[in-house]
């Protein structure tokens, strides 16, 4: 588990309060984002900028602003095959963005 508190601002893609990217697999868990997210490039989550392959986000929130080129959402910028993502939930008119094959939201 972990509290982003901090603004970041990014000038490339993957930017994020929590995991700028991670796949194969990975347990994202108990987290919280406040901070403002912002980014000129793609993938800009408060949670996860881009998750892909079997990624797990669960009981995690977002209460910053997120703001980016594309691919820009509350919990995840981007995310594709198999994202099981449970128990979130976000401050941003888009929880996810541009996903494919997401398991359960």
């Amino acid at each position: 588990s972990c509290i982003n508190n901090g603004n970041i601002s990014a000038v490339n893609t993957f930017a994020s309060g929590i995991v700028a990217f991670c796949y194969n697999n990975s347990v994202i868990q108990i987290c919280i984002n406040n901070g403002n997210i912002s980014s000129e490039g793609t993938f800009v989550g408060g949670i996860v900028g881009m998750g892909n392959n079997g990624v797990t986000i669960k009981d995690s929130d977002n209460f910053g602003q997120i703001t980016g080129a594309t691919e820009i959402g509350g919990i995840t910028g981007q995310c594709s095959d198999y994202i099981l993502i449970e128990q979130c939930d976000c401050n941003s008119n888009y929880c996810i963005c541009n996903f494919r094959r997401i398991t359960k939201f």
